[in-house]
C-alpha cells in the first residue's frame, strides 16, 4: 500500500525504527515524545482515523479519546477496541488493515485528486453544474 498521501502523527517512545522506515518511504510523520492535554485535543480534533498498532497497553487510553472525539479508530481486537469497536474497526493482519485504510480514506483522496487541479473557472464550473443538478437544469 501506497503511505504516501499519509500524514502519520505518532506520539510516544520507542518508534525509531518504524519512524526511520515511514521517513525512507517518503512518508510524511511527525512524532512527539509526548503532547500537552490541549495539544492532545487539537491533534484529535483534525485526525481523520486512530491507528492502534499493538497489543502492548491494557487499553489503551487513547481509543476512549478518539471515540469521545468522534474519531473512527483502528485496532487490533483487544483491550478497549475489543469491547468497544465493531468488526469494522477492527484488522487482523497487515493486508487487512490495507483495507480498512483504504476504505476510510478513499473518500478523502478522490476529492482531493478532484480538486487539486481546479482552476478557478473549473471551480466555477463545478459549481454551476452542482447548482444546475438542483434546481433541475432551471438556472440559465
Amino acid at each position: 500500500m501506497d503511505l504516501r498521501p499519509f500524514h502519520f502523527v505518532i506520539i510516544g517512545s520507542g518508534w525509531d525504527t518504524v519512524l526511520q522506515h515511514l521517513s525512507l518511504a517518503g512518508v510524511m510523520v511527525e512524532h512527539y515524545d509526548s503532547v500537552d492535554p490541549q495539544t492532545l485535543l487539537q491533534m484529535y480534533v483534525n485526525m481523520d482515523v486512530l491507528l492502534v498498532t499493538g497489543y502492548l497497553e491494557g487499553g489503551p487510553l487513547t481509543v476512549i479519546e478518539a471515540l469521545a472525539c468522534g474519531v473512527p479508530v483502528l485496532s487490533p481486537r483487544y483491550g478497549f477496541a475489543a469491547d468497544l469497536l465493531d468488526d469494522t474497526y477492527i484488522y487482523e493482519t497487515v493486508e487487512h488493515l490495507g483495507q480498512k485504510l483504504s476504505a476510510i480514506t478513499q473518500p478523502v483522496l478522490d476529492r482531493v485528486a478532484l480538486v487539486k487541479d481546479f482552476t478557478r473557472e473549473a471551480m466555477v464550473e463545478a459549481h454551476y453544474k452542482v447548482f444546475r443538478d438542483v434546481l433541475n437544469g432551471r438556472v440559465g
